[in-house]
């Protein structure tokens, strides 16, 4: 799925998937399975697929500041750090009582820095969060930054 995606040049998230399954449902739609145009357009548009209606939610809910789909704009990047950090945090404590490791970091230093189950955790956090390497390997005690994609 992730070649097709990069070959449509869409998103490699849901938003991607979604926009994929639309245009794949849009040429079946049509006769003989060929592509439009107007379809292949609006794939290429790329921030949102759908009707005109959709967009101007879409811009409604983002001009609104302090609701849902349009907060960001308002932070500053280390309170989004902080946030990504905290949400780490929370995944990781979490996560640490399903597979069995110690919460804190400290304890987590006495564990092989190669051990699979931080290594578990360290691709989930990196997919889930916007924390950097450099917190993740410092969090779960596994070494230098630059080897925490390698593992």
């Amino acid at each position: 799925m992730d070649r097709v995606l990069r070959s449509f040049e869409l998103a490699q998230d849901g938003r991607g998937r979604r926009a994929y399954v639309a245009w794949s449902e849009a040429r079946a739609d049509n006769a003989g399975g060929e592509i439009d145009e107007e379809a292949m357009a609006a794939i290429r548009r790329g921030w949102y697929l759908g009707k005109q209606t959709f967009k101007d939610r879409l811009l409604e809910l983002l001009e609104k500041p302090g609701q849902t789909g349009g907060g960001t704009r308002n932070r500053t990047g280390e309170a989004l750090k902080e946030h990504g950090e905290s949400e780490a945090e929370r995944i990781v404590r979490h996560v640490a009582k399903i597979l069995g490791l110690p919460s804190t970091a400290d304890a987590m230093a006495k564990l092989p820095k190669s051990d699979e189950r931080k290594v578990v955790v360290a691709a989930l956090l990196r997919g889930r969060t916007s924390a950097g390497k450099s917190w993740i390997t410092r969090r779960l005690a596994m070494g230098h930054p630059g080897s925490v994609s390698l593992r």
